[in-house]
């Protein structure tokens, strides 16, 4: 039996995969494990991760009370709703719905339903638990979008690296400003500092209120018994610069905190 859960990542060392894996039956569980893959289509955050929130996420939404165009299938830009949003940037903000609808209590939640219905039936099970978060826009819900001050954000010691021997590219892109970047997934500059800080702290909510969730999933393993059974593996699928070398997000930047992470 295995469970793996996956987080997308905004810096480069969170995200996670965990493995279950029993010696019982494990030689015959080839054709009958029960799988499940829990991935949220980048919503809710408002409309983040993708601009629109479909799937079993939306409909799961909807049943919890979530409203369809005002809320959830909404545009991706600085026209999406939001309780409070930065001044600096449109992709720091606190999306419109309280936690229980985001995509982190969707992939939680689902995950364990999943285990103990698995459990329940003895039945060996892979799940594979896939976070959308951290990820742009930064939007976490409720009291974690201010739960970290700004303020007492560190920024990179190279977000002022001139990048006088990098790429072309590169250096054309510091220059880039918030009000500047190319749809929502273009690389941007981080020459705005406060920007910058406002960006990580957001992230850091982000980041707590998925170790929250995948401390649920652990927690309901331990619950049921299974914890000796279980190998826990973190992983995710990309860094972000976050200030680091004057740039923000991803793109095509071959440096550490784009591409070293945990995989």
């Amino acid at each position: 039996m295995q469970l793996t859960l996956k987080s997308d990542s905004s810096e480069p060392d969170n995200g996670g995969t965990a493995t279950r894996q029993t010696g019982r039956r494990a030689h015959r569980i080839t054709a009958q494990v029960q799988c499940l893959m829990i991935a949220a289509p980048w919503q809710p955050r408002t409309s983040p991760g993708s601009g629109k929130l479909s799937g079993h996420h939306l409909h799961w939404a909807l049943d919890r009370g979530g409203r369809h165009h005002e809320d959830l299938v909404v545009p991706l830009s600085a026209d999406s709703p939001a309780r409070r949003r930065s001044d600096r940037w449109w992709q720091v903000y606190e999306p419109p719905y309280d936690a229980e609808l985001h995509s982190t209590s969707f992939v939680t939640d689902r995950t364990i339903a999943f285990i103990e219905e698995s459990a329940a039936a003895d039945d060996p099970w892979l799940a594979w638990a896939s976070f959308p978060d951290p990820h742009h826009p930064m939007t976490p819900p409720g009291e974690r979008f201010d739960r970290h001050a700004a303020a007492d954000m560190y920024l990179p010691i190279s977000i002022d690296d001139p990048m006088e021997l990098s790429f072309a590219h590169l250096r054309h892109l510091r220059s880039v400003t918030a009000d500047q970047q190319r749809g929502w997934v273009g690389v941007l500059g981080a020459t705005d500092h406060e920007m910058v800080r406002e960006a990580i702290a957001a992230t850091y909510g982000m980041i707590e209120f998925v170790d929250h969730g995948v401390g649920r999933i652990l927690g309901a393993i331990e619950r049921l018994d299974q914890i000796d059974d279980t190998i826990v593996v973190f992983t995710s699928d990309h860094g972000d610069m976050m200030g680091d070398h004057g740039l923000m997000l991803k793109g095509f930047i071959p440096t550490g905190a784009r591409c070293r992470f945990p995989s």
